[in-house]
């Protein structure tokens, strides 16, 4: 995806972010619409695997249920997941901090998921 497709969807995604139902993140393909209610069982669900998450980590590594954007324009994405494991630290500062792990939305259908590592960066202003 070139540079300018992308920074177009972000455009996209930044305008309608409040003003469409669900939500857009962009993956490499393109634009990705997610119609799920983030209420009841699903933020249960998350709630749940944070907390296992946060006891078998050391202290200085959080699961993060916040709302920056997973970022990395070179690959063409900007994703916003369910949980981002990151260092403590690297909160406390302003701008991105580079991401430990993620999880993909979670799903209550079978289907593919997604892992994150490494390189993407969060965003702290979507």
């Amino acid at each position: 995806m070139s540079s300018h497709v992308y920074q177009t969807l972000r455009a996209f995604v930044q305008s309608v972010d409040d003003a469409l139902p669900g939500r857009f993140e962009i993956a490499g393909e393109g634009l990705v619409h997610d119609l799920r209610d983030p209420g009841g069982l699903h933020a249960l669900t998350t709630v749940r695997i944070r907390k296992r998450l946060e006891k078998a980590m050391p202290q200085e590594i959080v699961a993060h249920t916040g709302v920056p954007y997973v970022e990395d324009e070179s690959e063409g994405i900007m994703r916003r997941p369910d949980i981002m494991v990151i260092a403590e630290a690297d909160m406390e500062g302003e701008g991105p901090f580079d991401l430990v792990r993620s999880s993909p939305p979670l799903r209550s259908s079978p289907g593919p998921t997604r892992t994150t590592t490494g390189s993407p960066r969060c965003a702290t202003t979507p």
